[in-house]
């Protein structure tokens, strides 16, 4: 996808850039159907290279999608706990939180040691685990 934008921004004829541009959103589109975390992902991806270099906008973009996610997925369950809990199961709006730890980082390449390069083949897997443990404790203890 971003390899077409590129094109896109680069190439001079108007005609060449309106196919460009519907070439994306096909991609974009498709990518979002076919491939998992897309519908987040995707855009996510996009909005970040829209706005490399400018972190208030970006941060804007981010809250506003953050809100459309929110407000797509919404869905009142009967009372609080219920949508809550729906809420937590369904939190493609939560990707917000990653905006503290965009400010965190200084532009420099982290340790390269074994363990920081290991470490995170580590921790994904566990990270996923003990968010589905927590989650299987919360349905079973209502």
């Amino acid at each position: 996808m971003l390899i077409v934008v590129n094109w896109t921004k680069e190439v001079p004829v108007l005609a060449f850039k309106l196919g460009g541009a519907v070439v994306t959103t096909a991609l974009l589109i498709g990518g979002a159907m076919f491939t998992e975390g897309g519908t987040v992902i995707l855009p996510f991806i996009l909005i970040t290279y829209f706005t490399y270099k400018k972190v208030l906008l970006r941060d804007a973009c981010y809250l506003l999608f953050s809100l459309l996610l929110l407000f797509t997925s919404f869905q009142w369950m009967g009372d609080w706990s219920n949508t809550l809990l729906m809420l937590g199961m369904n939190s493609d709006f939560a990707f917000i939180s990653v905006i503290p730890f965009l400010h965190l980082y200084n532009g420099e390449k982290g340790k390269s040691t074994a363990f920081s390069k290991y470490a995170f083949y580590l921790f994904y897997p566990l990270h996923l685990w003990v968010i589905a443990i927590v989650s299987k404790l919360m349905i079973m203890n209502g």
